[in-house]
């Protein structure tokens, strides 16, 4: 008996290297120990050796860990920014995601639940954030009165986004503080 199993396409394993038995894809399903391994590979050519890319582990004790789950989060580090797109120039932290040259614009990958969140402190009364997809405001937060000190605004929202679709972050009235300390913008796929 063996407490490993795997269940696969267009691979065999030669002692040594999982190997493609025809050009195309493959696919690898592992369970071992009660933990449970779903597994692709992009094109290759018959013969050639296979590096798989785990999509999805689920632990024997049923957690999930899908090690490339799209994110991105990054501040903005510089002066005191009016009206505005935000850019995302400091602390950044990007997987599977595309951040534009001018570091300003998240571009999803996939289709599904996003959780978007944006923290920022104000340095001005009436200071008005939003977070813009396609371009179109969708939300946003606005500080009250501040009197001689900062006030922080926050936003996070779940919106089901199509691939391709992109975020941004923007001031529309008053002044944001330009610290990376301060802020935080992210865009996290969830579901």
């Amino acid at each position: 008996l063996t407490d490993l199993g795997q269940l696969s396409t267009n691979q065999y394993y030669d002692g040594s290297n999982h190997k493609y038995i025809a050009t195309g894809n493959s696919s690898i399903y592992t369970q071992n120990d009660g933990t449970h391994l779903f597994a692709g590979a992009a094109s290759g050519s018959a013969g050639g050796n296979i590096t798989y890319v785990t999509g999805l582990t689920i632990s024997a004790a049923g957690y999930a860990i899908t090690p490339q789950n799209p994110m991105f989060r990054g501040s903005y580090n510089g002066d005191n920014l009016g009206a505005g797109v935000i850019s995302q120039n400091a602390n950044i932290q990007n997987r599977n995601m595309t951040h534009n040259s001018a570091g300003n614009r998240i571009t999803v990958p996939v289709a599904g639940v996003y959780l978007i969140t944006h923290h920022q402190l104000a340095a001005a009364n009436g200071t008005q954030t939003k977070i813009k997809i396609n371009g179109s405001d969708l939300a946003g937060s606005r500080t009250q009165n501040i009197s001689g000190s900062n006030e922080s605004v926050t936003t996070a929202l779940p919106i089901i986004l199509a691939a391709s679709d992109y975020v941004e972050f923007s001031v529309s009235a008053g002044t944001i503080h330009g610290n990376a300390n301060y802020n935080t913008m992210s865009v996290t796929l969830i579901g």
